[in-house]
C-alpha cells in the first residue's frame, strides 16, 4: 500500500511541476479579408482587361497549446510560448474585368492546414474575474484542397484556371509555392470559469504574405499571354470566440 501511495505523491508532485504550466485554447476564428496584389498583366491580350483587390471572409477552428511561465512582476503576470495548429478556410479574393461580362468577383476558397508559434504575455485584471493577453506569432498556412467562388450565376469555373475544385496536385500546379507564411496578432480577454477554465473571446489582425500564382499555367489556360506575374498577399481582422485551459492563479 505504501509503494501505491508513494507513485501517487511522485504523480501528483509531477504534474503540479509540470501540467500545472500547460496552457492550451481551442477558438473559433471569423475574419473579413482583403486581398493585395502585384501583378504584371500583358497589355496586349483580350482575355481579361484587369484584376484588382477584393475582400472576402475566412473561418477556421484552431487550437493553441504550450507552456505558461509564471512572473512575480506586476507588468506580467505570466509568459506562454505556443504552438499552433488547426484548420483555416483561407481565401484569395481578386475582382475581374472582362470583355461583354464586365467586372465580376472569384475567390479561390482553400482549405489549409495552420502550423506556427506563437509568444503570449498574460496579465491578470485587479479585483475582477478577468484576464488578457497579447499575443505575437506566426507559421505557415499549407493548402491541401479548396474551391472557385463566382459571382458568375451559370458557372463557379475560375476564369484564371478553368478549375472549379482545386485537389493538392492542382494547388502544386495552379500556384508556385505549396505554403502561405504569415504572421499575426492577437488580443485576447479571459472570464474565468474555475481556476483553470475561462471562456475566451478576442480580435486578431493576420497578414498572408504573397502566395504566388504560376503563370504559366494560366497562360496555357488561356492560350495566350495573360500575365507575367500575379501575386496574392492579403490583412484580416476578425474575432475569435473559445475556451483557454491554464492555472489561471488564484
Amino acid at each position: 500500500m505504501r509503494k501505491y501511495l508513494k507513485y501517487i505523491i511522485l504523480i501528483f508532485i509531477f504534474y503540479n511541476n509540470v501540467f500545472a504550466g500547460i496552457d492550451f485554447s481551442l477558438f473559433v476564428p471569423i475574419d473579413g479579408n482583403v486581398s493585395i496584389l502585384n501583378k504584371n498583366i500583358n497589355s496586349q491580350q483580350t482575355h481579361l482587361n484587369n484584376v484588382y483587390e477584393y475582400g472576402y471572409f475566412s473561418a477556421g477552428v484552431l487550437s493553441e497549446i504550450g507552456y505558461n511561465f509564471k512572473f512575480d512582476n506586476k507588468y506580467i503576470n505570466s509568459l506562454s510560448v505556443v504552438g499552433n495548429i488547426g484548420y483555416m478556410a483561407s481565401t484569395l479574393p481578386i475582382e475581374v474585368r472582362k470583355e461583354l461580362i464586365g467586372r465580376f468577383y472569384e475567390v479561390a476558397f482553400l482549405h489549409t492546414l495552420n502550423t506556427g508559434a506563437s509568444i503570449k504575455i498574460i496579465n491578470n485584471v485587479t479585483n475582477y474575474n478577468l484576464s488578457y493577453s497579447i499575443c505575437i506569432g506566426g507559421g505557415i498556412k499549407t493548402p491541401f484542397g479548396g474551391n472557385i467562388i463566382s459571382q458568375l450565376a451559370a458557372t463557379d469555373e475560375s476564369i484564371l484556371t478553368g478549375k472549379e475544385e482545386y485537389n493538392f496536385n492542382d494547388i502544386k500546379n495552379v500556384f508556385k509555392s505549396v505554403v502561405i507564411p504569415y504572421i499575426k496578432l492577437d488580443i485576447n480577454l479571459y472570464y474565468h470559469l474555475t481556476k483553470n477554465v475561462s471562456f475566451m473571446a478576442g480580435l486578431y489582425f493576420n497578414y498572408n504574405f504573397a502566395f504566388k500564382y504560376n503563370t504559366d499555367y494560366i497562360n496555357n489556360f488561356a492560350a495566350m499571354k495573360v500575365f507575367d506575374k500575379l501575386e496574392v498577399s492579403s490583412f484580416s481582422m476578425g474575432i475569435s470566440l473559445g475556451f483557454a485551459i491554464r492555472d489561471n492563479g488564484y
